[in-house]
């Protein structure tokens, strides 16, 4: 009880709000970058995490998704997309019945070439989470910028395996 206690006292000091950004350099044309990235349906086979995706009626005319990453299931609708620079998402509320999404925010991916096979992009993320707890895990355990960080990664290896 006394170690439960400890964490929501910690996770009470770390801010429901952040921002965690990481920008990179992908081997492969903007284009490709865009398809692999606005591909949603395909991302479950080369993202690490991701157990599978699974679609969702649309929101207000979005495409809409769940993401199940272990335990935890993701709800998200597209909110923009100009292809191929950017793509925005939203974390939406859960589906109906389902309980209440811990998190709430949006995904930003913008891209620019950088040269005729490399592709600059910067991914962006926007959170909020009013658990204790998820802030706690997030910012002493997991560490707040791994998502993007992750997901960079897989896409620079996806890019190479698909040539």
């Amino acid at each position: 009880m006394c170690g439960f206690a400890a964490v929501e006292v910690m996770g009470r000091r770390v801010p429901e709000e952040r921002i965690a950004s990481v920008t990179g350099i992908v081997p492969a044309s903007i284009d490709r970058v865009w398809e692999l990235v606005s591909d949603t349906p395909q991302n479950s086979n080369w993202r690490t995490g991701i157990h599978y995706l699974r679609h969702l009626d649309p929101q207000d005319g979005e495409f809409c998704w769940e993401e199940q990453q272990s335990e935890l299931s993701i709800p998200f609708c597209i909110q923009e997309q100009q292809p191929p620079f950017r793509q925005v998402i939203r974390m939406t509320h859960a589906p109906r019945g389902e309980g209440p999404n811990p998190f709430r925010g949006i995904w930003i991916w913008d891209l620019e070439p950088d040269g005729p096979a490399r592709t600059r992009i910067t991914i962006t993320e926007h959170t909020r989470k009013r658990s204790p707890v998820w802030r706690f895990i997030e910012h002493y355990v997991t560490k707040e910028d791994s998502p993007v960080k992750q997901y960079l990664k897989d896409l620079q290896a996806e890019s190479v395996r698909q040539r």
